[in-house]
């Protein structure tokens, strides 16, 4: 998590490539004044990981059930699954969803060439939604939706957030922040 604030971005001055702030984790935002605007980040749950261990479960049962005919076809079967499970577990430890003084964003990606940043800027966001239920509150995992304001569509969407229901408050609670004191303008950043 360390090195998650030595990412870089865009910044809004004549795009120059400028580090940001470094993030607080979930467990340190209770004591943020909310009238100001801090880097927060928000993983994904451990509820993430279940999907991808039962497709690698139901890999080796396959491979299991044509043994018979081929231990090729098993050794195969397994070592599909060992690879796509570590490459999928991998891959969700990277995806991460953060605020700053600019907007919304969510990071992904596991190699160079197809990591990135995408999110929308203050202005641009309508609100947040997240998804109640027994399960979700029970462990703590909700999917978040980031209305776009313009557009009238989703603009971003992440599932299994740890602790997603405060993510989404604190980014409408923010949305509020940013129109009681920058209204509208264009390009600007929350102060």
């Amino acid at each position: 998590m360390a090195g998650f604030a030595t990412w870089l971005h865009f910044g809004t001055k004549g795009g120059k490539i400028t580090p940001i702030p470094p993030l607080i984790t979930v467990k340190q935002m209770e004591s943020i004044s909310h009238n100001s605007v801090v880097n927060v980040q928000f993983r994904l749950s451990w509820i993430a990981y279940i999907k991808p261990m039962i497709f690698a479960c139901v890999l080796v049962f396959i491979g299991m059930i044509f043994k018979r005919d081929s231990d090729l076809f098993f050794f195969s079967m397994c070592g599909a699954a060992v690879l796509y499970f570590i490459y999928t577990v991998a891959y969700l430890r990277k995806v991460s969803l953060f605020f700053d003084r600019s907007g919304v964003w969510i990071y992904t990606g596991l190699f160079p060439w197809n990591s990135g940043i995408s999110g929308m800027r203050w202005r641009d966001i309508e609100d947040a939604s997240y998804n109640p239920g027994l399960l979700n509150w029970l462990f703590k995992s909700y999917s978040i939706s980031v209305n776009h304001r313009f557009a009238g569509k989703q603009g971003l969407s992440v599932f299994s957030v740890h602790h997603g229901d405060k993510a989404a408050m604190m980014i409408n609670e923010q949305i509020g922040h940013y129109l009681n004191t920058q209204g509208s303008g264009y390009g600007r950043e929350i102060v």
